[in-house]
């Protein structure tokens, strides 16, 4: 709000709005909060949280039964999940009330306001999200998946390595006959045979 709207706007009114606002916004971490299971160990320091928000709630709109009578019912016996599930519906009942109330009396008010239209879509776009994350995150949890992968498939055995090859080059000096020089070559390897490398 710009310093002209805050200088116009009564503080009680101011007040009342900055009081809407945070039980807004604890409502909308609360709703998360169950919505996506990450409420454990936060019940205590919410109900305390609302219990004084609350009370001043009460001061700003004094002798109001419907205020008065969102006090938290909380007994030992109950879960977090229980205890925040009444944080989160009494604090959306104060909030609605109180923008009631603003309504009816003070309409110019939502001149300043504007903002809370803008982010609207934004915040319903957000809730839908969450909760289709929630329920698909809900959905898979039951479902028992076992890939199980095809066998390996035994090494291929080693292929028989080829004959020995032996590469001879006759070279004929004059007067020599091939087939007497041929002869001696295979003389050779047969009283000579190749190592294995």
């Amino acid at each position: 709000m710009t310093d002209d709207m805050n200088n116009q706007i009564p503080k009680e009114v101011e007040d009342m709005i900055k009081l809407k606002r945070a039980f807004k916004a604890m409502s909308k971490s609360v709703t998360q909060a169950l919505m996506t299971g990450t409420y454990k160990g936060t019940a205590r320091m919410m109900v305390k949280s609302y219990q004084k928000m609350q009370a001043k709630a009460a001061e700003a709109v004094p002798d109001d039964f419907f205020i008065t009578s969102l006090e938290l019912d909380i007994t030992d016996d109950m879960t977090e999940e229980e205890q925040l599930t009444q944080v989160q519906i009494a604090s959306q009942q104060i909030t609605s009330y109180l923008d009631g109330i603003l309504r009816e009396n003070h309409t110019h008010v939502y001149t300043a306001e504007f903002d809370d239209l803008r982010s609207l879509g934004t915040e319903i776009r957000d809730q839908v999200i969450r909760m289709t994350k929630g329920t698909l995150k809900n959905a898979l949890s039951g479902i028992d998946i076992d890939i199980q992968t095809a066998p390996k498939p035994p090494d291929a055995p080693e292929p028989p390595k080829p004959p020995h090859k032996v590469k001879v080059v006759v070279k004929k000096d004059d007067g020599e006959d091939v087939d007497d020089i041929i002869q001696s070559v295979i003389d050779d390897e047969d009283n000579n045979p190749p190592r294995d490398a």
